[in-house]
């Protein structure tokens, strides 16, 4: 089954350092939080909302970092990995269980949104884009990062990475939801945003043990991740 969402209904591997599941997710979220850093975006005193957290990758980052952080999933599993890590660490934030296309978060109450690996696993990710519209204030900021709809990302993401390296779970990309660049720049419109920077991301570096660090890329062609402002 493609898009198969019950691997993050789950508690235990989200933080594990020896659990390969969810090991790339935990490496994205430096080259997440250094765009925010490159493109002058700050977290601290800002309102965070992350939109599809998980069990609290960028979530933790982004309370460290100073944000009033509430944080939305459909998962009660993952808010509950998010919630203990969150914890141990003597960081907080507001969990939440919702959809991104009912986000259960007062309109124009927050700063900034990160809404990063969501939209390719979605019904209806326009929907998740035009709920982000409603949440921000204006001049607020939407940081999201998705999968480019070619053939070269789902040779990478799905035959290599899937199929082949076993780096993630097989099943949990459908490349029918892989999102071009310009289908978003639609939705973005659609919801009162303007593309604001785009660029590519993608391992730059994987040691002896095989850890992936991930960083930007020169081509979009995979993973993009970029940012947009409300009007």
């Amino acid at each position: 089954m493609r898009n198969d969402l019950s691997i993050y209904d789950t508690v235990d591997p989200w933080w594990d350092p020896a659990d390969r599941l969810f090991a790339p997710l935990r490496a994205l979220a430096p080259a997440r939080m250094a765009y925010l850093d490159r493109v002058g975006r700050p977290v601290a005193g800002q309102t965070v909302l992350d939109v599809g957290c998980g069990g609290g990758f960028m979530t933790a980052p982004l309370a460290a970092a100073g944000g009033t952080v509430i944080g939305v999933d459909i998962a009660q599993g993952a808010l509950d990995a998010a919630a203990s890590h969150l914890s141990r660490h003597g960081l907080s934030a507001d969990l939440r269980l919702g959809a991104g296309a009912s986000l259960p978060v007062d309109t124009r109450s927050v700063d900034l949104v990160v809404c990063t690996d969501v939209l390719v696993h979605v019904p209806d990710p326009r929907a998740v884009v035009l709920e982000i519209g409603r949440v921000l204030r204006p001049g607020g900021v939407l940081l999201f990062s998705t999968i480019n709809r070619t053939w070269l990302s789902r040779l990478v993401m799905i035959s290599l990475g899937e199929d082949l390296l076993r780096l993630v779970h097989q099943g949990t990309h459908d490349p029918a939801k892989f999102i071009r660049p310009r289908e978003l720049s639609g939705w973005l419109k659609d919801g009162g945003l303007t593309l604001a920077g785009l660029e590519g991301v993608g391992p730059v570096w994987i040691d002896r043990r095989g850890r992936l660090t991930f960083g930007r890329h020169p081509t979009t062609a995979v993973m993009v991740q970029g940012h947009a402002l409300a009007d």
